[in-house]
Parts: C-alpha cells; sequence; structure tokens
C-alpha cells in the first residue's frame, strides 16, 4: 500500500465473486478468451491446450492500439520499443524443426510438429511434436503457415459461439441427429 502510495497510484477494493464491479478486466479476459477459443478450433487442437492459446491471444492484443490510447499499444507503453511483429506465425500451424543430428544426410532434416508461440524464459520458438507427445524449444524451423494439422478428425458436434452472440446462443438448446449414411 505503500508503494501505491507513494507513486500517487489509487487503490479501490471490490466485493468477490462481483465482476460487474471490475468490468474492464473482465471485458478484457473475455475478449482474449474468446480469440484463443477461436484460434485453438482453426487449429484443431483439443481443449488441453488452451493455455498456449490464450497467452499468444494475450500477446498479439498487446501489439494493437487500444480505444482509450489509438496512437500506442499496450507494448510500446511498456517497453517504449514498437512491436515487432515480423515473426509472428499463426498458433497451431505446421512447422518442420530442425532435427540437429539426423543419422545420415540421407535421413530427414526437420521433425513435423505444431506451433504453439513463444516461450516466456529463452530465445526460440516452441513446438508440440505429435509422434513424441513432447513440447520442445527451437530457433530453427520452417513454417506452413496456411496448414493446420491438428490432433484429430473433424468434429461434427462441437459448436462455437460466435463473440457477438453473447450468451444468447449458449442458453439456445443443441439439436443433433444422428442419420444414417446413404451413400
Amino acid at each position: 500500500e505503500a508503494v501505491l502510495h507513494k507513486h500517487g497510484v489509487p487503490q479501490s477494493y471490490i466485493s468477490p465473486d462481483t465482476p460487474r464491479q471490475n468490468s474492464i478486466a473482465e471485458r478484457q479476459w473475455r475478449t482474449h478468451a474468446d480469440r484463443a477459443r477461436r484460434t485453438r478450433v482453426q487449429a484443431n487442437l483439443p481443449p488441453s491446450f488452451w493455455w498456449y492459446f490464450f497467452k499468444n491471444a494475450c500477446e498479439i492484443g498487446n501489439y494493437f492500439p487500444t480505444k482509450s490510447r489509438p496512437q500506442s499499444s499496450p507494448h510500446f507503453d511498456f517497453t517504449g520499443v514498437r512491436a515487432n511483429v515480423g515473426n509472428v506465425r499463426p498458433i497451431g500451424c505446421l512447422a518442420y524443426v530442425k532435427i540437429w543430428n539426423p543419422s545420415s544426410k540421407m535421413h530427414e532434416q526437420g521433425e513435423r510438429s505444431i506451433y504453439l508461440g513463444q516461450p516466456e524464459d529463452q530465445l526460440g520458438y516452441m513446438f508440440y511434436s505429435p509422434s513424441t507427445n513432447k513440447i520442445r524449444v527451437s530457433v530453427m524451423a520452417d513454417f506452413v503457415e496456411d496448414e493446420f494439422p491438428g490432433l484429430s478428425g473433424p468434429r461434427e458436434h462441437e459448436t462455437i459461439n460466435p463473440s457477438f452472440a453473447g450468451d444468447a446462443v449458449a442458453a439456445m438448446p443443441r439439436v443433433f441427429t444422428d442419420a444414417p449414411d446413404l451413400t
């Protein structure tokens, strides 16, 4: 409290379990969650990967100007440096990660992986390898930015609520038919 008071930051408290009192932060969380959900579904990855997509949505959101400050971005306000978006890749896209010690020159030089964003504690990119079921970090990879291999086949019964629909779509009953395939 003394540090906040020393720097002139007003401190206020809200009631627990009352998100309406913290509407700006709640709206921001919802925006990031909607963006993360859409990109995860596009990448055809299961919900267990949600954290990578949420983190990526927060990072990307920091690169864009806000309504209250249209001339700068949160990244610029915090660091004083313009964001370099030249190395931003679509999360969930296919990537071939360099294999450093291949068995011979005739063996594969890259491992087929799925891009999961950038790690917080080191330089490089994070990749998930479906063949080994492991996540690794590498600085050398070739990205196929328009291909999203995913881990599963098409999900027929998964519904996606568009961000503009709000709770109205969530309250609607879902009807599924299991019609036999006549072909």
